[in-house]
């Protein structure tokens, strides 16, 4: 096996895949990316058992040369910190169970991996697909993802419970709704498809955000067969694996009926995040209760932290027509939520027995933040 590619190529390739390999993998030959060449493509695999990457490059004899064609198996993370040494064109002689790689005075023999203990990772693109917009695609999966469970901790409670650390998807007509909690929030966002895809499945939610790519075009293609979900575009293949648990019906959760409707409230964007940054003067991981004191003519935000000081805030530039209020929120919580917001204003509705707010984008009703307030004693 030789070849000669294009270092920026190769490094932008093994960049991309990296980030579906994982570097300690108790499956040694999973480290490493895959690379097999013949005389028309050369194509890279990196992943695991749960998701993997397919980059497919066409030999041009200009950026990408064959000289014998081959396959091998080569550890990921070496690989990608000897690329930064080489400055245009690098060199790769397979040797048996070493690799050689060069460029005029700079040279390295590396011990390969064995390519023959590498599975035979499914890339077959199924008949169901459909066509999606990259970026509402992006935008959807970091408006949910806010609210997954991204704790290590097996220890507390609400990670036993796996539906915290999933991104459920559900289709509705000509859109596929996401949805994730962490049981104290939820969000949902939608994103429109081409064409109606009939499925209610859950993803592991680090495994979901890997399906976005900053070198995506504007538009890509979604798939879904049996337990596999992934997104193809031009040489690239992304999948991942189902997660086989049953999920939370959120259909009532995300529900604003009439009654929790009539406590609503109007505010910019940039009036709320200015609430919070003035109200909110220091930030201990442990104390982050914003009581919210709520009349028709102003909102008062105070903060306190024991022993240190308390802060008091005022505002007007909002609307709301209703009885006083009293409620206390996780500030960073509200703080992420404003972040899924795109539009002007922010519609916020508060539930008639005051356990839920809702906070909606003024323009689009689709993404949806709901928050559980702090329970005062």
């Amino acid at each position: 096996m030789k070849f000669t590619i294009s270092k920026n190529i190769i490094e932008n390739t093994i960049e991309f895949l990296s980030t579906f390999v994982d570097n300690i993998d108790t499956f040694t030959p999973f480290r490493g990316i895959y690379i097999k060449i013949n005389n028309s493509e050369i194509t890279f695999i990196g992943g695991n058992s749960n998701i993997a990457a397919k980059k497919t490059l066409q030999i041009d004899e200009k950026n990408i040369k064959l000289e014998i064609p081959g396959k091998m198996l080569i550890n990921t993370l070496l690989l990608k910190n000897l690329i930064k040494k080489f400055d245009k064109e690098i060199t790769f002689i397979k040797n048996e169970n070493s690799l050689e790689i060069y460029e005029k005075n700079t040279r390295y023999t590396l011990t390969l991996l064995d390519e023959s203990k590498y599975p035979d990772l499914n890339f077959n693109l199924p008949s169901n697909n459909t066509t999606i917009n990259s970026k509402e695609f992006s935008e959807a999966i970091n408006n949910v993802y806010i609210s997954t469970n991204l704790s290590n901790d097996k220890t507390h409670g609400i990670t036993s419970n796996p539906v915290t650390k999933t991104i459920n998807l559900k289709s509705i007509n000509n859109k596929i709704r996401l949805t994730a909690t962490d049981s104290y929030r939820l969000s949902s966002c939608t994103f429109k498809t081409d064409q109606n895809m009939d499925i209610d499945i859950n993803i592991d939610n680090r495994n979901f955000k890997k399906l976005y790519s900053k070198e995506m075009p504007s538009e890509v293609n979604l798939f879904f067969e049996n337990n596999r979900l992934g997104i193809f575009y031009k040489n690239t293949i992304i999948y991942t694996h189902t997660t086989p648990i049953k999920y939370i019906d959120v259909d009532n959760i995300l529900k604003i009926d009439e009654k929790n409707k009539k406590i609503k409230i109007k505010i910019k964007k940039e009036e709320l995040s200015k609430v919070i940054n003035k109200t909110v003067f220091y930030s201990p991981e442990k104390i982050r209760r914003l009581q919210f004191f709520i009349t028709e003519n102003e909102i008062k935000t105070t903060f306190e932290i024991p022993e240190i000081g308390i802060s008091e805030y005022i505002t007007t530039e909002f609307s709301y027509k209703g009885k006083n209020l009293e409620i206390d929120i996780d500030w960073q919580y509200i703080k992420e939520s404003i972040s899924a917001f795109d539009s002007e204003n922010i519609i916020i509705y508060i539930s008639s027995n005051e356990d839920r707010v809702y906070l909606l984008d003024g323009e689009n009703e689709d993404n949806i933040q709901i928050l559980t307030p702090i329970r005062r004693y």
